[in-house]
């Protein structure tokens, strides 16, 4: 079926009639099976299209699963990336390649305004801030350089480190920035006092990645050692993820905080929980080491990048398997556009080639999450909303009961009273004296305010003069209901 139209394709249904006519005569050939087809001819034709039906879905997941063809090709980079950043509140991404150059983008692939190219050597290290508006890029030049990203311009350098910037992590609360050089420590910078150096972080290895917890209070570490660590801003550890057999590249953490993942040189990649560090499973089906790892916006699905030339994309629920993307060669690093529609990887290029490509690949995620048509919500009953309009009552020519359409504000218990074009007769207003209790006096106005004076209550209500003017509105005997804040009013006919 074409999924856009609804309707079947011809050539579809033409290679079914061929399948289903071989399926015939090959049936037809086996004596016992050509009985059972002349006694019920129906049920061996279900039997085929069950058959074909089955051949096709299968086919269709595992093309599917495979992608070996790129949408879009996006870099002009003229050198391997050795990193990209997804920033979800601008949905822009950023690249960082071995050609000394920082590169921003748009989910459709498109460029903005600049690319950077103040570093003078490889940029190894890239991080948006919270709120995406600063981009910091670190480089084997010994410099970090923060961007203003909407501006599109370099707004501070910061160097002098004499080592090269390996990794870089944005404060949750967007007042620190976090550096690791090519040593056993975290050098920490305060933001808020133009990028001043603090006291740094010793770790027991050199860092291979670091990123900012969930709740903005440390920081997740990860080192040349099979584990990583949770630690607070003076250094003490509070959690340990233990459980790989190599040393982690790369740590993610769920946009919600549930779970954070570790990718891993021992090929694979863990589901942690983030509370208690323990192991909730492990994605495997790499052949060599695991370079990235991403979560989704949604956090419902995740990426890993390897240097097995594919990108794998996983149910985080299920822990299964729902993509293989073949890339041209290793990739370092991929993620899930917020719309789900695309995965965007970089890696290494192909030198021969000259092809150093950011790539983004058709995945269609979206359609995972599309609710089913007819849901069991019930209709709106327009009628209950305040502020609808409601049709009027249509009366015969002998009524005379004054139609209403009536629009209550609970805040203020105003009723606004719009009378019918018919002018009914005036009736005259009598006592009757078989009731025990008087009849209310009616008392008509032209004025603002007019007042009703009835036993259980006296309701005031804003009349228009001019309507009034044009149609006298005549009331009789009636009750009005107590008006209340909590329930949408009614209007009750008035005799």
């Amino acid at each position: 079926m074409n999924q856009k139209s609804g309707r079947s394709n011809p050539s579809n249904n033409n290679m079914l009639k061929k399948i289903s006519a071989n399926l015939h005569a090959l049936c037809l050939k086996c004596p016992r099976i050509a009985i059972l087809f002349r006694h019920n001819k129906n049920t061996m034709k279900r039997l085929g299209t069950f058959v074909i039906i089955a051949l096709c879905c299968v086919q269709g997941i595992w093309a599917q699963i495979e992608i070996k063809e790129p949408y879009k090709k996006l870099s002009e980079h003229t050198d391997d990336i050795n990193k990209l950043v997804y920033s979800m509140p601008l949905r822009l991404f950023a690249s960082a390649s071995f050609d000394k150059s920082v590169r921003i983008y748009n989910e459709q692939g498109i460029e903005q305004k600049f690319y950077a190219d103040e570093h003078k050597a490889s940029v190894e290290a890239l991080c948006f801030s919270k709120d995406g508006k600063y981009l910091y890029s670190g480089s084997s030049d010994w410099m970090i350089v923060q961007y203003d990203v909407t501006a599109g311009k370099v707004t501070k350098t910061l160097g002098g480190f004499n080592l090269p910037v390996k990794a870089l992590a944005c404060d949750a609360t967007g007042k620190f920035l976090f550096a690791s050089l090519d040593e056993d420590s975290i050098k920490i910078f305060d933001l808020s006092l133009g990028g001043q150096q603090k006291r740094g972080i010793p770790t027991p290895g050199r860092v291979t990645h670091i990123i900012s917890s969930y709740d903005g209070k440390g920081l997740l570490v990860a080192t040349q050692k099979p584990e990583v660590l949770q630690v607070d801003i003076k250094g003490n550890t509070l959690l340990t993820f233990a459980g790989h057999t190599d040393q982690v590249n790369q740590i993610a953490i769920a946009p919600n905080g549930k779970y954070i993942a570790t990718a891993s040189n021992d090929k694979t990649v863990i589901l942690w929980d983030p509370k208690t560090a323990t192991k909730i499973r492990t994605f495997t089906g790499h052949e060599l080491k695991v370079n990235g790892v991403s979560f989704s916006a949604d956090g419902k699905y995740i990426t890993t990048s390897s240097n097995d030339k594919t990108v794998r994309v996983w149910d985080v629920e299920s822990g299964k398997q729902i993509y293989t993307i073949k890339a041209p060669n290793s990739v370092k690093s991929a993620f899930i556009t917020i719309d789900k529609k695309f995965v965007i990887t970089g890696g290494k290029g192909l030198s021969k080639e000259k092809n150093y490509g950011i790539y983004m690949w058709s995945i269609g995620l979206d359609t995972f999450d599309k609710p089913a048509s007819g849901g069991k919500g019930k209709p709106t009953d327009k009628s209950k909303i305040v502020g609808e309009n409601v049709a009027p009552k249509i009366l015969d020519k002998g009524d005379t009961t004054v139609t209403k359409d009536v629009a209550i504000d609970t805040a203020k218990k105003t009723a606004t009273i719009k009378p019918k074009t018919v002018r009914p007769a005036t009736p005259t207003v009598t006592n009757n004296k078989s009731n025990p209790k008087p009849k209310p006096n009616v008392t008509n106005s032209t004025t603002p305010g007019s007042t009703v004076d009835t036993d259980s209550a006296k309701v005031t209500m804003s009349v228009d003069t001019a309507r009034i003017q044009q149609m006298p509105v005549q009331v009789g005997d009636s009750t009005l209901k107590n008006i209340s804040n909590e329930k949408k009013s009614r209007f009750k006919k008035l005799k």
